[in-house]
């Protein structure tokens, strides 16, 4: 039995999703803990990487989470120049918290319990439950049994008691335990910013966009610079904002950026895509004193050899503070345009916003991929657009930004068939005036180096090059072309998973 004045809590490690075992940890008062870690020689791979995440969420940071190594295609550590202080978050290190590997759950795994002690259920089976119930019955021991709630209250079955959770999971603490990506972002959501962009004056235009009067709505935000309406940019902010507003809504961000915990893989990355975006003025101006050496190494052929030349770049350069965050904004693998964050129930929409009339299938196929991909278990997929109807089809929330205005908005969605145009349809997307061109075969090269670098899916390789100011079509027909040279094979089959391009071995 426990001491009289202290307090064990036991609570399951959930292979499959760690953030209900952070929740107990988090919220729950007590002098040491027992985190359960059932049948853990027949984990796979995912769920031994769940375990690593949750080990190192309880650090506070995962600047550390990827063991370093001095290898051409390793990892090296992330430099303080490369690293935001505000990445991480609150360390649990100081409570004493124990993994406790058992085959099954039994009498033996709750010997040392006592009528103080406290049994977290959330994260278990249902068969795991009743274990531990049957187990603590055996033993007389008296302890309570408690529940963390969907709706972010901690409720204990023993007495019925329910309370609400004072500290609980922030979205980067939710993104890393998910799905083991650093979150950044630059602008939160304003509730009040968000309510000038409800009430603001909207206009249809004769193509039956509605717009915000742009004038009227950058006096209402007292902006000192006009807004922008043929740039979709005012959506992200709109839609931020507005939903910001909602009553259940807890943190929103404007454009979040998700970065790989590999400092080496993101750096590396990060190089390709600042060398591939060098046709830009703007980037040439930005990188003017090293736009020799990236060429420089841009012409290395042996990839051994360029990889060990941009690690050692990208660690060594002295970068000034306006370079370094230059830098920083390119680190990412996955960007969504807008995202709203519920503390209570962990849940978090994820936004597409596209200031346009008619939306295709590849948007609503991006935006599906991106979010399973970065919130797997509580996401959901919205796309916001200018055009004036709003339906659910195919679990993806399609909604006329005016309608943001109400937090009830994906409740009242009506049910549609099948609202996106079909291949062969002529529904299409409003296009710049400045149409995009393909990449030269180069440009494609250095591209696909950032997936040898950085893996990603088929879609977000398509986001990526239209990010960099490139033309998607016939994309992966010239890949194909460029197989046999870079030493590479496509899994057609596999392209929305991240390896769905195979490369050969090393010379």
């Amino acid at each position: 039995m426990s001491a009289p004045d202290h307090r064990t809590l036991f609570t399951i490690f959930n292979r499959n999703d760690p953030s209900p075992t952070a929740r107990a940890l988090r919220n729950l008062s007590f002098e040491s803990a027992f985190v359960l870690i059932v049948d853990e020689k027949n984990f796979n791979k995912k769920h031994r990487e769940n375990l690593k995440r949750l080990k190192t969420w309880m650090t506070g940071s995962p600047r550390f989470h990827v063991k370093q190594k001095n290898d051409p295609h390793g990892f090296m550590e992330w430099p303080d120049r490369l690293w935001k202080d505000e990445w991480s978050w609150s360390a649990l290190l100081e409570k004493n918290i124990q993994f406790l590997s058992v085959k099954e759950i039994d009498i033996s795994t709750f010997e040392t319990a006592g009528q103080r002690d406290i049994v977290d259920l959330t994260s278990g089976t249902k068969k795991q439950c009743a274990d531990i119930i049957r187990a603590i019955d055996q033993l007389g021991a008296n302890a309570s049994f408690v529940l963390q709630t969907r709706n972010g209250h901690t409720l204990n079955l023993s007495s019925g008691e329910e309370l609400k959770n004072t500290i609980p999971l922030s979205f980067r603490e939710r993104v890393w335990l998910s799905s083991g990506y650093i979150v950044d972002f630059t602008l939160r959501g304003e509730p009040k910013s968000g309510k000038k962009w409800s009430d603001c004056v909207k206009e249809q235009t004769k193509s039956g966009k509605i717009l915000p009067n742009a004038t009227e709505i950058q006096a209402s935000l007292g902006l000192n610079h006009p807004i922008n309406l043929e740039v979709g940019y005012w959506l992200e902010h709109a839609v931020t904002h507005m939903m910001s507003s909602w009553p259940q809504i807890s943190e929103s961000y404007i454009a979040p950026r998700l970065i790989n915990p590999s400092c080496g893989r993101s750096a590396g990355a990060c190089f390709f895509t600042i060398s591939a975006s060098l046709k830009s003025r703007v980037a040439q101006k930005m990188m003017s004193k090293h736009v020799k050496e990236i060429r420089r190494i841009g012409t290395i052929r042996d990839f051994a050899e360029k990889s060990e030349a941009v690690l050692q770049f990208m660690r060594d350069t002295e970068f000034s503070k306006n370079e370094s965050a230059y830098v920083i904004d390119r680190l990412h693998s996955i960007e969504f345009d807008a995202v709203a964050f519920d503390h209570d129930s962990g849940h978090v929409y994820a936004c597409e916003c596209k200031s346009m009339t008619s939306i295709t299938n590849g948007v609503l196929s991006r935006i599906n991929s991106i979010t399973k991909l970065a919130f797997p278990t509580y996401g959901t997929s919205i796309l916001v657009y200018a055009g004036s109807a709003s339906a659910t089809s195919y679990g993806v929330h399609k909604i006329s930004w005016p309608e943001l205005s109400s937090s009830t908005v994906l409740e009242d969605l009506p049910l549609a068939g099948k609202i996106y145009p079909s291949a062969k349809s002529n529904g299409t997307q409003i296009q710049s005036t400045n149409r995009p061109i393909a990449p030269s075969q180069e440009q494609l090269g250095e591209l696909l180096l950032i997936l040898r670098k950085d893996p990603r899916d088929y879609v977000n390789f398509l986001k990526l090059l239209e990010k960099n100011g490139f033309r998607a079509k016939g994309t992966l027909k010239r890949i194909n072309q460029m197989s046999e040279e870079l030493g590479f094979t496509i899994d057609y089959d596999r392209r929305d998973s991240q390896d769905w391009i195979i490369w050969g071995s090393e010379k």
